[in-house]
């Protein structure tokens, strides 16, 4: 059971960009240039049904029950897709901005308030997190 929240500025959708890399180099929060989306998850994670825009904030948020294995992705407060996922990510280290050792498929753009939590946020929460931008309420 977990969740992340983040907000990201994407400067440039050329090649993949890893901007969360769990355990393993598994890339948590993405965007993949072959169908233009943020891909979010681990091993089988959900995109965004939005295109991914540049050169503005979109807030990125999964969730994941770990008891159904339930996962969701939503894209500026909305759910868009969901799946099921019931793989544990890897333990080891996490990046920001890219993946490890050599930073590969490094982020373009830029970041910002990073939430990650050991529960699974609530639909209202994610509203109120879009729209009053307070993550510290969600902890």
């Amino acid at each position: 059971v977990f969740s992340y929240n983040i907000w990201v500025y994407t400067t440039s959708l050329s090649g993949n960009q890893a901007a969360i890399t769990g355990g393993g180099n598994q890339a948590l929060c993405a965007f993949t240039a072959s169908n233009g989306k943020y891909s979010l998850g681990n091993t089988q994670p959900t995109n965004t049904t939005t295109n991914a825009p540049t050169n503005e904030w979109s807030m990125l948020t999964y969730t994941r029950n770990g008891t159904s294995g339930v996962a969701k992705t939503y894209f500026n407060g909305e759910e868009e897709s969901n799946n099921t996922n019931t793989t544990s990510i890897k333990s080891g280290d996490w990046f920001l901005g890219g993946q490890s050792p050599d930073i590969s498929e490094g982020w373009k753009g830029r970041i910002d308030e990073l939430c990650i939590a050991e529960r699974v946020f609530t639909d209202s929460e994610i509203t109120e997190l879009y729209n009053d931008g307070d993550g510290l309420s969600l902890l």
